[in-house]
């Protein structure tokens, strides 16, 4: 699969239960407004690296788009990790086990 070379563009979706997925052959990452209307600047700065990881890095892989987001967005905001994990807390469910397991990796980072 082609991949483009980076977020090409941000577009905003009403659709239900949407909350950020790019397309890799063109880079346009789509965010559901509900989500983008509930999360912080700093939320949205680290949903939008995860997004660009997953073209940079040519993976669907969650986990390696998480830890890839997060090393970029810690050489910017060293001292304010939180919102990094607020905003996985947003858009996953704690009670399904892959959600929980991700979460937990994620935790283990800081």
């Amino acid at each position: 699969m082609d991949y483009a070379p980076g977020l090409t563009a941000v577009r905003f979706s009403d659709a239900p239960h949407l909350e950020a997925q790019t397309d890799p052959a063109t880079g346009v990452c789509t965010v559901g407004m509900a989500l983008w209307l509930a999360t912080s600047d700093k939320e949205r700065y680290f949903m939008l690296l995860h997004e660009a990881a997953h073209l940079e890095l040519k993976t669907r892989d969650e986990l390696i788009c998480d830890s890839h987001a997060l090393s970029v967005y810690r050489r910017r905001f060293p001292r304010d990790l939180m919102p990094t994990y607020t905003l996985l807390l947003k858009v996953l469910d704690p009670a399904d086990p892959v959600h929980a397991a991700r979460l937990q990796r994620f935790r283990n980072q800081f």
